[in-house]
């Protein structure tokens, strides 16, 4: 049986992380964005990556013909 951990983003952590870094976003280069370290907790994070393939286990697109590669 798999377990479900329960999250929400809490708006009002929401809406501090927008003030604190409001004028980062706007000045970043070359266009507007952010990075915001340790937004998720560990845990969460941890559970979201379970649910990605590993690089190697799955069968990736593969671009063979010399037009389409660039």
């Amino acid at each position: 049986m798999q377990s479900t951990l329960m999250f929400y983003l809490d708006p009002k952590y929401l809406d501090d992380l927008a003030t604190q870094y409001r004028e980062a976003y706007a000045q970043a280069h070359p266009f507007p964005h952010i990075v915001i370290d340790n937004f998720l907790p560990e845990a969460i994070l941890d559970k979201i990556l379970e649910e990605f393939p590993q690089p190697k286990s799955i069968e990736w697109q593969k671009f063979e013909n010399i037009s389409e590669k660039s």
